[in-house]
């Protein structure tokens, strides 16, 4: 298993190394704490959730859809 830098996980209810946002240069995972497209953005200014789909090969439309069916 691949070693997660420290610096980018935290600790919070219920999952222990959860990681930080992806706009905080965060590892993938942190797209759970992205919002979903169309919503307004309080770092819109360093919002990586778009470029960061693009490079999974994720639709806008797929990222709702994995978020809804999780939530």
């Amino acid at each position: 298993m691949e070693e997660i830098d420290p610096e980018k996980i935290r600790e919070i209810s219920g999952w222990k190394n959860a990681p930080i946002h992806i706009c905080m240069d965060a590892d993938y995972r942190g797209l759970t704490f992205c919002c979903k497209p169309g919503c307004s953005l309080t770092y819109g200014f360093k919002c990586k959730r778009d470029l960061t789909l693009k490079k999974l090969g994720l639709s806008a439309e797929e990222f709702i859809r994995i978020k809804e069916e999780f939530s």
